[in-house]
C-alpha cells in the first residue's frame, strides 16, 4: 500500500469544513496560515497521497469513506478556483462542500474510536476458542475477549474457510497460541485480524 498521510488528510477536511477558518486563512495575504481552496484541494489529495491510493482502489479508510472521498474529490474538480478568495467562500458551491468535508471528517474519527478499541488485543495471544451455541468467543487472555456475532472467515495464503466447511472448527482452533500481529474494524463493524506465530 501507498504511504498515506492521514494526518495532512484530516487538517485538509477540517479547513474545508470551517468557513471561520477559510475566511482567516483564504483571505489573509502573509502571515504564518495563508491558504487557498485550490491549496487545501492539492494538499488533502496529492500531498497526502489520497489520489494515488484512490485511483488503484487501494484501501485507505475502508470502502465507504472511500467512496465518500472520490465523490467529494469529483464536486471540488467542478469549483472554479480561479477567483478571488472571498467570492470562492461565499459561493453557494461551498456550502455541500463543506458539510461532506465535515461529514466525512466526522466517519473517520468515528472509525479511528473504533480502532482504538480493538488495538487494546494487538501484541496479545489467542488463548481460547469457545464455541457457545450460535456465537463464537475468541479469549485473548488479560487483553479481553471478542464475541463474533458472525462466523469468522479464516483466510490464509492459499485458501478461505468459512462456516460449514469440513475442518472448519479445528482451522480456528488450530489459531490457538497465535499472536495478533494488527486489528483493524471498518465501519460496518468487519472486524480484520491478523494473526502470526505456529498453527498447530
Amino acid at each position: 500500500m501507498y504511504w498515506i498521510d492521514k494526518k495532512r488528510i484530516r487538517d485538509c477536511l477540517k479547513e474545508l469544513s470551517d468557513i471561520y477558518y477559510q475566511e482567516r486563512v483564504w483571505l489573509a495575504s502573509s502571515g504564518p496560515e495563508v491558504s487557498s481552496l485550490s491549496e487545501a484541494t492539492c494538499q488533502l489529495f496529492g500531498d497526502s497521497g489520497l489520489d494515488f491510493s484512490l485511483d488503484r482502489n487501494q484501501e485507505v479508510y475502508g470502502k465507504k469513506v472511500d467512496d465518500l472521498l472520490r465523490d467529494f474529490r469529483a464536486v471540488l474538480q467542478k469549483i472554479p478556483d480561479n477567483r478571488p478568495p472571498s467570492e470562492l467562500i461565499k459561493d453557494e458551491k461551498m456550502i455541500p462542500v463543506r458539510k461532506m468535508a465535515a461529514d466525512i471528517l466526522k466517519l473517520i474519527e468515528q472509525q479511528n474510536k473504533m480502532n482504538a478499541e480493538i488495538q487494546r488485543i494487538v501484541g496479545a495471544r489467542l488463548n481460547s476458542v469457545e464455541f457457545v451455541m450460535d456465537y463464537l468467543i475468541l479469549g485473548f487472555g488479560p487483553h479481553g475477549a471478542l464475541t463474533a456475532l458472525v462466523w469468522p472467515e479464516i483466510i490464509d495464503d492459499k485458501t478461505t474457510s468459512i462456516f460449514g466447511h469440513e475442518g472448519y472448527r479445528d482451522k480456528l482452533c488450530s489459531l490457538i497460541e497465535c499472536v495478533v500481529k494488527n486489528a483493524t474494524v471498518d465501519l460496518d463493524e468487519v472486524i480484520s485480524i491478523v494473526l502470526i506465530g505456529e498453527v498447530s
